[in-house]
């Protein structure tokens, strides 16, 4: 029995250090960050870091050769239906978001803990079509299309 117990702990913490190791490339919103979130068809800006997509909060499961993101937290939280995170009305909407390098149309398939403003959090392909992965967060502006 305490096996069996000691074994699903193990199994439910891997669990969760697997969900919270999907940002491990983001760096840390700086606090002079004065990007506002806008989605009513008004362009925005922030910053975009990347990461590798599995399971998002839309219940969509993503590859990581998808283009698509996660947006923040308090941008999300504005559209879910009854409480349901799968239910949100952002899930599977694209955004077009121009970086340094480029312009990409991502979907929107997760939320962004750490995400501020109008930061978006990019898979890695998303990323490197708008900026040089090596620097880990570079400027954006991005509109819901």
């Amino acid at each position: 029995m305490s096996y069996n117990l000691t074994l699903a702990i193990c199994a439910f913490a891997a669990f969760f250090c697997l969900i919270d190791a999907r940002h491990v490339h983001q760096q840390p919103s700086s606090d002079n960050n004065n990007s506002t979130v806008v989605s009513n068809g008004k362009t925005d800006s922030g910053a975009a870091t990347y990461y590798d997509p599995s399971m998002g909060a839309c219940g969509i499961l993503s590859m990581g050769d998808e283009l698509v993101c996660a947006i923040p937290d308090a941008l999300y939280d504005t559209k879910t239906i009854g409480g349901n995170p799968n239910n949100n009305a952002f899930c599977g909407q694209k955004i077009s978001v121009t970086g340094p390098k480029g312009t990409v149309v991502v979907t929107i398939v997760d939320r962004c803990g750490s995400c501020k403003g109008g930061d978006l959090d990019l898979s890695r392909p998303a990323f490197d079509a708008i900026g040089d992965p090596t620097n880990g967060r570079v400027p954006i502006t991005w509109s819901f299309i």
